[in-house]
């Protein structure tokens, strides 16, 4: 009785001693696992930083080449569109209305075909200081300028300018036993 006893007390510490081994490797495991998967994120996150900032000198190339080009192909449609739309919106006031040198009887000619055109509230001539697809426009109250220079300088700038800003936040390593958190940024 005192053999099977001893082997019963033997064979219950052997399982405890093993059900404690069997813990301790589990845990060990999932430790190891949750320190490669911080490693695994901060790569991803950086990964994810790389491609932005790649995607934003991509976007920034493509518009130092395309956007002269943009403009002057379909800077005399968009002039016309802001011409048109403060024609429609300020029925009651004279507009003065500045154009590129050079382009005023094209404009206008444009114009004269919009039923919203009345000749004798809209004055227009031509101011050396504008460049092709921009116009400047005032009437009584208020005024409006598209200067398309000035947007793509701005634009740029945003571009080339402070990629912290346009950018989601960069990865940080984490050396908390916590997940690391997701970056926080306006998307």
């Amino acid at each position: 009785m005192a053999r099977d006893e001893g082997f019963s007390q033997g064979r219950l510490t052997g399982l405890e001693e093993s059900a404690a081994s069997r813990a301790q490797y589990i845990a060990s495991q999932f430790e190891t696992l949750a320190r490669d998967l911080k490693g695994i994120l901060l790569a991803e996150k950086m990964r994810e930083r790389t491609y932005e900032t790649e995607v934003l000198g991509l976007c920034e190339a493509i518009f130092a080449r395309a956007f002269p080009e943009l403009n002057r192909v379909h800077g005399m449609s968009e002039v016309l569109q802001v011409i048109r739309g403060v024609i429609s919106s300020q029925s009651q006031s004279k507009l003065l209305i500045d154009v590129p040198q050079g382009e005023q009887e094209e404009i206008e000619s444009q114009l004269k075909k919009l039923p919203e055109y009345d000749a004798e509230k809209i004055q227009m001539r031509e101011t050396a200081e504008l460049s092709r697809g921009s116009c400047r426009i005032a009437w009584q109250n208020g005024g409006a300028l598209r200067d398309h220079e000035t947007l793509a300088a701005r634009i740029a700038a945003e571009l080339a300018g402070d990629k912290q800003q346009t950018l989601a936040p960069a990865a940080q390593k984490d050396d908390t036993k916590e997940t690391p958190e997701e970056p926080q940024g306006e998307e």
